[in-house]
């Protein structure tokens, strides 16, 4: 998935370095979604001229962990603090058999 939409963007003209954020952020939310939601999982990804889009769905029902600390050595538990810390914006919606989570990059 990182692949073929980091294929996409430059394709549309985006900048590599925010290729390179949406890509990074991808992994995570996909990530999240096959470690910790429910089959199938999509990926949807939208480019406008002042932003990209990017929503993840599964058919899990629960909504994914608050954003909290993790322990220096943790092997996991970074994902949302990416999400949170290099997304202009990003939240969860539910939809009729499960949630989306997405995130905003605005492009510049």
């Amino acid at each position: 998935m990182r692949r073929a939409v980091t294929r996409a963007l430059g394709g549309w003209g985006v900048a590599a370095d925010d290729q390179d954020v949406v890509a990074l952020l991808i992994s995570e939310l996909v990530t999240n979604a096959l470690r910790h939601g429910e089959p199938p999982v999509r990926l949807r990804a939208e480019c406008t001229d002042s932003a990209i889009t990017v929503s993840v769905e599964d058919a899990g029902s629960s909504a994914p962990v608050a954003v909290e600390p993790a322990a220096w050595d943790a092997s996991g538990g970074r994902g949302l603090h990416l999400v949170e810390s290099l997304a202009d914006g990003w939240g969860v919606n539910r939809n009729g058999v499960g949630k989306a989570v997405w995130f905003r990059v605005v492009t510049g």
